[in-house]
């Protein structure tokens, strides 16, 4: 009988001590997965510079806004937030602060086509963009970074403005038709800023730790387990 209870007790132990493996495997690799694509999520500003005007979004507002989320066209950009022409009833164009807003997601491009060329940049080869699409400029070989991506606010015989995301903010560049090489029309930013290289990295680093740790961690039960044998 003490032979069978004793036996009984470790199998209980062997069983408890895996299912505490199990547990402690899945919250370290989940962690390890989360890090990393928080790392990678652009900022709200980002989020909204990088979707051309006139665009259809749907933004989500943080805190107890009601209701919480809206579909819309967004207009013009600037470092305090973004117009928004919402959809529905009773709706108006209105100026939303980024601290307002927990995320701002592309829906579609917009329908309307400006028809006046005032409102259109033509580029070398003759397309026509129009004013506030996300554009990707690409500068003389001189010129270092030589790519730029950003809002297109402003252009004329001397050259473009841009509205650029720049080391947390937005800010207007400008940017001389002799320094230019090219300009194309592209869907979102796509370049990381600095701080968010320095934020995906810092996410990396403790991705990588916590793998190692649910190595040892592995390891070391599974000698501990096998001991209590």
């Amino acid at each position: 009988m003490v032979s069978r209870t004793h036996s009984h007790m470790r199998t209980r132990g062997r069983g408890s001590g895996a299912s505490l493996m199990r547990r402690l495997i899945a919250t370290i690799l989940a962690g390890t997965l989360v890090l990393p694509a928080q790392g990678n999520r652009p900022s709200i500003k980002e989020q909204a510079l990088g979707i051309s005007s006139g665009s259809t979004v749907e933004i989500r507002f943080a805190g107890k806004h009601r209701p919480r989320k809206v579909r819309g066209r967004i207009g013009a950009v600037d470092d305090n937030g973004f117009d928004l022409d919402a959809f529905g009833q009773g709706a108006e164009l209105r100026h939303v602060a980024f601290p307002e807003v927990a995320w701002v997601q592309f829906v579609r491009e917009p329908e309307l086509v400006l028809d006046r060329a005032e409102d259109q940049f033509a580029t070398g080869d003759g397309t026509m963009i129009p004013r506030g699409a996300v554009v990707e400029m690409t500068l003389t070989p001189k010129h270092k970074p030589g790519k730029f991506r950003g809002r297109l606010s402003a252009f004329g015989d001397r050259g473009l403005d841009l509205l650029v995301f720049d080391r947390g903010t937005i800010v207007t560049r400008h940017f001389d038709n002799a320094d230019i090489r090219s300009v194309k029309r592209v869907r979102g930013l796509e370049m990381t800023s600095t701080a968010g290289k320095v934020h995906n990295g810092i996410g990396m680093a403790v991705a990588l730790a916590l793998t190692g740790a649910a190595v040892l961690i592995i390891v070391g039960l599974i000698v501990y387990l096998g001991g209590s044998h």
